[in-house]
């Protein structure tokens, strides 16, 4: 994953990246992408979030 994100850096100077997850998805493999993403260069990084209800 790491190549595409340096592909992406190289093609735009200005690459932005959006991170999003199920609730399924383990809080560590979104941890490990935000760090391939640093790793990479990229600097300008978003991480959705949602608001749930109490109770769930």
């Amino acid at each position: 994953m790491p190549c595409a994100f340096r592909i992406a850096l190289f093609r735009a100077w200005n690459a932005r990246v959006l991170i999003t997850t199920d609730d399924k998805a383990k809080y560590g493999f979104g941890v490990q992408v935000l760090d391939e993403v640093r790793e990479a260069g990229i600097s300008q990084v978003s991480v959705e979030t949602r608001v749930r209800s109490t109770g769930r």
